[in-house]
């Protein structure tokens, strides 16, 4: 049983208090007291009497102030829950939490607090609160504390609040966290409550979507004191099931704050901030994406100095002079820092590496889209940049603040090309699934103006199921006892799939090398002058190669295991294409292993082989898991495709073929099987696609019906007949 924990990480350190102070009894009167204690509310509708668990309140608290540099951002969130059965108690029976974080935020840092609160409400009214500094006990994470709670029953209410106070010091302008939060959880709600406040120099952008009810501001008769409140009621539990994005179909709010201290604060601000602090921005129009983008992208970086010199001498044009530059700019901007970032923190070697001006390494996006831009501008080369929403975030339509945003750049050549995704193993033309038919901003730039000046909707293009592959080609073959498989297996990624387990399964030394060869580079260990000290640092390095290709041996093995959902022993790979340098060659390994005393099993002379258990584990949908009242939401349409070859002992025959050749197809996908007998082999191939990135709930079954034709083949066996 998972229990429900109040896991409060932050990266940095800050002070639970655990003993009774005068700040402490401040907090608890706050939640707990006064007309917020909610001391009466502990009866739940008739309608949820058989729920696990109902919350008879919630409350979600945001206060931002200022005095001179000094910010103090304080967040809590209280939960009055009712127990309702013995899932719920025993959920409810422990509580954890990191004990130290520190409050960084710009070049300011200070230690903040936390405070936590819990109480047993009993159905007699007895109330029992939990003394923390007593109670919590210290786990193997020295930074990580526990709270046990005995004596829990079904029909107990647990109370409970957690309390932050971080405090900071800023002196111009500052943009916090945005919170986006739907207003159902997995247990029904009673009541809903968001508190927030600000004050003069803070600047709002809240809206609410879905149907959430609207932010309320309460008369304070002050200026400078701006209080709000949200409040919602009979709230119905959501499941949160697998494949669902909550901002597409839940009432939701989002909101986000910004300390601008002055008007020139407040144009260095990259957000869309409303004209007046006192006003509550609530939407962005396509005018202010359009003001915002062409002030940040007016003066487009310098183009990369060595890009320049490299192109010099070379006579390339159209997409031939695209790839060449994006794969130069992702080796000089992303990867030759690896191998020295790697020698310095392994404590091996210092080149003192010195990138020189106008070289920097290219975190971001937005970054990229500068300098990719200063390049397309120099060799007039017309593009836009690409304003977009991430699916998990909603629709472009209500965008309220920049950093829910994601950008890319469409150059506009005879046949349009996005390059949206800029890392160490990024392709030129791969668009990020999350924003792939979607609707989106194009905003193009003007060589006559020198800016981006006009602006208009778009749909973001999408990828098919086959562009998006993982095919697997395995060859089984039986030892002499008949209790053992031997297997070969080459798979093959392209696409999206290609992405994924590169960032998984690639180690530097898997792809520095062949970043140094083609880019006529040397390494940083070539470059060394001193005989001796090159061949010391040589040395070192290939031994913390040693080292981490023990590490990525055990991650090759964990991921073959979980995609077969088998055992396996005497375990080897090895890589035959990284496929990053080109979009539609794939990411390919081989590798080898054991699998013993599974999946066959002696009949007389004959033997049943479990052969539909070598296309690996399946998505099982069982109980009320297959029920669904809310749309589907893929990462990207995929397909899986495996063709399993088993080598067929002399002396045998294969009986049993009719139960692998099945197949369902519908709208939402596909499942297909074949198997066939040729030269003393059985071939079984099997394909299972999933057509679309998203599915109308209406067409759930659908979905299920392929997938349990997946699972139902899993279950499919062969006789190895004797002759």
């Amino acid at each position: 049983m998972i229990k429900k924990r109040l896991i409060l990480l932050c990266i940095f350190t800050s002070l639970v208090t655990f003993g009774q102070n005068k700040e402490e009894e401040k907090v608890k009167h706050m939640y707990w007291e006064g007309k917020n204690s909610q001391a009466e509310n502990t009866e739940i509708p008739e309608k949820w009497k058989n729920e696990s668990a109902v919350i008879l309140y919630q409350e979600f608290f945001y206060d931002y102030h200022k005095f001179a540099t000094n910010v103090r951002y304080t967040s809590g969130i209280r939960k009055r829950i009712k127990l309702l059965d013995k899932i719920s108690v025993d959920d409810f029976s422990e509580f954890s939490f990191i004990k130290k974080f520190r409050v960084k935020r710009g070049y300011w840092g200070r230690k903040g607090k936390k405070f936590v609160g819990i109480k047993i409400i009993k159905p007699n009214g007895k109330v029992r609160e939990i003394e923390i500094g007593k109670e919590a006990t210290q786990t193997d994470n020295k930074n990580e504390y526990k709270i046990v709670i005995p004596g829990l029953e079904v029909g107990d209410i647990i109370d409970y609040y957690v309390h932050t106070v971080e405090p900071f010091k800023q002196r111009y302008g500052y943009t916090f966290e945005s919170i986006k939060r739907p207003l159902n959880d997995i247990y029904p709600t009673k009541k809903f409550v968001l508190r927030f406040n600000t004050e003069n120099d803070f600047f709002i952008n809240f809206n609410t979507y879905n149907g959430a009810p609207k932010l309320k501001q309460i008369d304070t008769e002050k200026n400078n004191d701006r209080r709000y409140i949200l409040e919602a009621e009979d709230l119905d539990k959501s499941d949160y099931p697998v494949w669902f994005e909550p901002l597409n179909e839940l009432p939701f709010f989002k909101f986000q704050v910004t300390l601008a201290r002055s008007g020139k604060f407040q144009e260095r601000i990259f957000n869309f901030l409303s004209d007046q602090e006192k006003d509550v921005k609530t939407s962005v129009s396509k005018a202010e994406v359009l003001e915002l983008f062409s002030d940040k992208y007016n003066r487009f970086k310098s183009p990369s100095i060595l890009l320049k010199r490299a192109l010099k001498d070379k006579k390339l044009s159209g997409k031939k002079l695209i790839e060449y530059a994006f794969y130069f700019m992702r080796h000089h901007h992303q990867n030759k820092y690896v191998e020295p970032s790697i020698l310095r923190e392994s404590k091996i070697y210092y080149s003192g590496f010195d990138i020189g001006i106008n070289e920097v390494f290219i975190e971001n996006s937005e970054m990229f889209n500068a300098k990719f831009g200063n390049f397309l501008m120099y060799h007039k080369i017309p593009f836009d940049i690409i304003v977009a929403m991430k699916k998990e975030n909603g629709s472009i339509e209500d965008m309220l603040f920049s950093n829910e945003l994601t950008t890319c750049i469409r150059v506009n050549l005879e046949e349009p090309l996005y390059i949206s995704y800029f890392g160490i193993h990024s392709n030129l033309e791969t668009i990020l699934p999350q924003i792939e038919e979607t609707k989106a901003y194009s905003l193009s730039y003007s060589f006559e103006d020198r800016k981006l000046k006009d602006i208009q909707e778009i749909t973001m293009p999408g990828s098919s199921s086959q562009e998006n592959s993982s095919t697997k080609d395995m060859i089984l073959t039986l030892d002499d006892d008949f209790s053992t498989f031997s297997v070969t297996r080459e798979s093959n990624y392209q696409g999206h799939s290609k992405v994924a387990i590169l960032d998984n399964l690639l180690y530097f030394f898997d792809y520095i090398p062949e970043d140094y060869k083609m880019n006529k580079k040397n390494s940083v260990i070539a470059n060394i002058k001193k005989k001796k000290e090159k061949i010391r640092v040589q040395k070192e390095y290939d031994a913390l190669i040693e080292k981490f290709k023990k590490r990525q041996s055990e991650d090759f093995t964990s991921y073959a295991k979980d995609d077969l959902d088998m055992e396996l022993e005497d375990y080897t790979y090895e890589i035959l294409n990284t496929g990053r340098f080109e979009n539609d060659k794939s990411f390919r390994y081989k590798d080898e292993f054991t699998v013993k005393d599974h999946f066959i099993k002696r009949a007389g002379k004959n033997y049943i082989i479990e052969i539909g258990k070598f296309i690996g584990g399946q998505i099982n949908f069982k109980g009320k898991d297959r029920e669904r009242n809310t749309n589907i939401y893929f990462d990207y349409s995929r397909s899986f495709i495996n063709k399993i070859t088993l080598i067929i002992p002399k002396g045998y025959e294969i009986s049993g073929l009719s139960n692998l050749h099945k197949t369902v197809k519908n709208e939402t996908g596909e499942f297909t099987s074949t198997a066939q007998v040729k030269d003393g082999k059985l071939i079984v191939e099997t394909k299972k696609r999933y057509y679309k990135n998203y599915v109308s709930k209406a067409h759930w079954n659908q979905l299920l019906e392929f997938l349990d034709e997946a699972i139902q083949f899993t279950s499919e066996k062969i006789l190895l007949k004797s002759i």
